[in-house]
Order: structure tokens, then C-alpha cells, then sequence
């Protein structure tokens, strides 16, 4: 009925893939701090190559700016579901807001 072969492969695979992932992102920061990160090397990069350099020494955040994005997208995706079905015709909360006649966000703080 059910192929546990197959299905072991799969668990392989993901294992073995993860496995090359790991060696190759060390393999990547090993690089990164032989030609990226020396400050003598700076002089000869190109304009993708300072970028780097500035980005791996900590010039600039990126990740602030990622982070606030971030923030951003969790505050919205928390607050627009809770609110939604408030309008959506046939939920327990439009048919209850237009009973009542109150405001949705009333709602939900006084029951």
C-alpha cells in the first residue's frame, strides 16, 4: 500500500543535499574571508566587490532594513486576518456587526 522505500530515498536525499549545503556555505565563508573581508584587498575590487566588502565589514546594515520589512509584512499579516471576516458576507462576524449594528472592532472587545 505504501512505498516506504521510496519515501526513505526522499529523507536521503534531503539529508544528503543538506549535508553538501553545509560544506559548501563553509567553503563559501572560508573564501569570503580570504578575498572579501581584508581591508589591503579593497583597493583591487571592482564596484560588485566593495560592495561586498562593505556589506561582510559591517559598513551598512542590510539586515535592518530586512528586519523592518520583516516587521512590517508580520504586523500586516496579523492585524488584516483579525479584522477580515468582520466583512466577508456570511461569517458569524458580519452577520453579528450587522445586528447589532456596532463597529467590528467593538466587538471584540466587549464579547
Amino acid at each position: 500500500m505504501y512505498d516506504y522505500a521510496l519515501y526513505g530515498s526522499s529523507l536521503n536525499t534531503l539529508g544528503t543535499l543538506g549535508l553538501i549545503a553545509l560544506v559548501l556555505a563553509i567553503a563559501a565563508t572560508v573564501l569570503a574571508f580570504i578575498f572579501i573581508v581584508p581591508a589591503k584587498r579593497r583597493d583591487q575590487m571592482g564596484k560588485f566587490g566593495k560592495f561586498l566588502h562593505d556589506t561582510c565589514n559591517f559598513r551598512y546594515l542590510i539586515i535592518e532594513k530586512i528586519l523592518q520589512a520583516l516587521y512590517i509584512f508580520a504586523t500586516a499579516h496579523t492585524f488584516i486576518p483579525a479584522f477580515l471576516p468582520a466583512w466577508i458576507p456570511g461569517t458569524i462576524s458580519s452577520k453579528t456587526r450587522q445586528c447589532s449594528g456596532e463597529a467590528p472592532h467593538l466587538l471584540a472587545v466587549s464579547r
